[in-house]
């Protein structure tokens, strides 16, 4: 995983993970609770494509030691 050069602040904990196309409260995918601490994190990002038309987007959210 590669770090992306951004971040995010959580001022309250917990995430809730969605699909972008989604709002809240009317998803096609539904709605996931992530359970994670309030605080600022650094983005990681990882990407996988095989040899074919699909490729896998991966974000990791680690704390920010600063």
């Amino acid at each position: 995983m590669k770090d992306s050069g951004k971040a995010i602040k959580l001022n309250q904990p917990g995430l809730v993970l969605l699909f972008a196309g989604d709002k809240p409260g009317n998803t096609a995918y539904g709605e996931h609770a992530i359970p994670i601490d309030a605080g600022s994190y650094r983005i990681l990002e990882g990407h996988y494509k095989p040899q074919t038309n699909e490729e896998i987007f991966i974000y990791r959210l680690q704390p920010n030691r600063n």
